[in-house]
Order: structure tokens, then C-alpha cells, then sequence
């Protein structure tokens, strides 16, 4: 039954933005705040700050303080939907060293929808000491905003970034940020 009120409260949620009514704020902010799925709290932080930005934002950071895990890897995956937000890329960036492993990885997997220079130099700071799965999703987000393929060693990457740094450009972009 509650799988059954989670995907009901998502799909709710979704209908409502998808036809562009204009629900109550305080209603969406209430589930946001108060849902018992991160999953569902996760959706209404976003579709809050299709109403009011700063509302939606507050709602995401908050679920991304939770204890649980699940809700701050929902949180940061959430937070990717807000890459021009400074606020959301640098809480991304703190959850990219959250004491869960699920956490991280939802981290590396939100950072490529902020196509920001300053996130390739944050995963190469962090390169170094990372081991196992950690560093596989690091040098993956390296990979994929590179194009590159330079293998597990840390300072062939420095070597690179200190070479394209000034002039770099995302895949698919004109000119990076």
C-alpha cells in the first residue's frame, strides 16, 4: 500500500506540472517537507521551484540534511534539475563526500547536469585518495566530461586539466563555464 500512495503522489504531483496549473505553493511545499517517500518529497522540492525557485531549492537542501540516506541520494539527484543554482551545485559538491556510498554516486551522476568547469577540478582534488567504486565514478564523470579516456592515474589527469583548463568546453558546447 505504500508503494501504491508513493506512486500516487508522484503521479499527482506530475499532472499538476505537466498541465501547468497552478498549484497552491504552501500545498506542494507540504509534501515536500512532510512526504514520506524521498522519492515523492524529492519530485514536489522540484516541481516547488517551477513556483518559486528559492522555495524549491530550500526544500532540496533540507531533504539533503535528512539522516537517511535515501533521502539525501534523492535529494542530490533532485538537485541536478536546479544546475544554474550555486547553492544546489555546492551542496552537490559536499554530497560528493556523504558517508554513503549510494549518496556519492548519485552525487558524480548529478554533477554532469552542471557542466561546470569548477566540478572537473573538484573531482580531480578528490581523485587521489579515492578507491574502489568512489573513484570509478569519479574518473567516469572525468571520462564523460573530457572525452578522454586517461586511465586511474591521477596526475595523467592533473596533466591534462592543466592543458585544457582556460580553453575547455563540455561536450556539445560552445564555451564552458
Amino acid at each position: 500500500a505504500a508503494g501504491n500512495d508513493e506512486t500516487l503522489a508522484r503521479k499527482a504531483l506530475e499532472a499538476v506540472a505537466a498541465i501547468g496549473a497552478e498549484p497552491s505553493r504552501e500545498a506542494v511545499e507540504a509534501v515536500a517537507r512532510d512526504a514520506a517517500s524521498p522519492r515523492v518529497a524529492a519530485r514536489a522540492g522540484t516541481i516547488l521551484a517551477t513556483i518559486d525557485a528559492a522555495a524549491g531549492l530550500d526544500a532540496l537542501l533540507a531533504l539533503s540534511e535528512k539522516a537517511s540516506w535515501g533521502a539525501r541520494a534523492e535529494a542530490v539527484a533532485a538537485l541536478g534539475e536546479l544546475s544554474r543554482s550555486d547553492a544546489a551545485f555546492s551542496r552537490v559538491l559536499k554530497l560528493l563526500d556523504d558517508s554513503n556510498r549510494e549518496v556519492r554516486s548519485a552525487a558524480y551522476a548529478s554533477l554532469r547536469r552542471f557542466r561546470r568547469k569548477d566540478a572537473i577540478a573538484a573531482a580531480l582534488q578528490r581523485l587521489e585518495p579515492l578507491q574502489g567504486r568512489d573513484r570509478a565514478q569519479a574518473l567516469s564523470y572525468l571520462e564523460w566530461a573530457s572525452g578522454k579516456k586517461l586511465g586511474r592515474d591521477a596526475a595523467a589527469w592533473s596533466r591534462w586539466w592543466a592543458g585544457e583548463e582556460a580553453g575547455f568546453r563540455f561536450p556539445g558546447e560552445e564555451a564552458g563555464r
